[in-house]
């Protein structure tokens, strides 16, 4: 099996339409990419949680039925797997309070609540969440899970 290589990603891309019934195919080819590489299982699970989460509040509270497109990019490279979701013409969401939403969320700040539970799941189960306003590829949500001792002490 291939191993991620420092320095070098391994990089892999998928655009998909901003159709909510088209994120269970995103999340069977990020799991065939990470079981390829012999991420485990538990692992897996936990990313492709993160991806629903990330394309289902795209698509709902972004898109508005545009069916505008949500570009997905899965980088691994030695310790360490990244997830960017970048979301064209999603003016229902802004980049500074949906950042500001993540922090809280990793602070446990309103995980009983009954709606936002999404991006405590996303804050918890990654190591680094940014989402940044980019005015020619609209909103991108960049997340980061350590596979290497960075992550000791986290839930795996």
């Amino acid at each position: 099996m291939p191993e991620p290589t420092a320095g070098n990603p391994d990089t892999f891309d998928l655009r998909i339409p901003g159709d909510l019934h088209f994120v269970g195919s995103a999340r069977r080819f990020l799991l065939s990419v990470l079981r390829t590489f012999e991420i485990p299982e538990s692992t897996r699970d936990e990313v492709g949680l993160v991806l629903t989460e990330l394309c289902n509040n795209s698509i709902e509270h972004g898109a508005r039925g545009s069916r505008s497109p949500l570009d997905i990019r899965i980088e691994l490279s030695a310790g360490e797997l990244r997830l960017r979701i970048v979301g064209r013409h999603l003016e229902g969401l802004d980049a500074a309070q949906l950042h500001d939403a993540f922090q809280q969320a990793k602070l446990g700040e309103d995980k009983f609540s009954e709606r936002g539970r999404g991006l405590f799941l996303v804050a918890t189960l990654m190591d680094d969440v940014r989402v940044e306003g980019d005015p020619r590829n609209g909103l991108v949500v960049d997340t980061v899970r350590y596979l290497d001792a960075r992550r000791k002490g986290r839930a795996s």
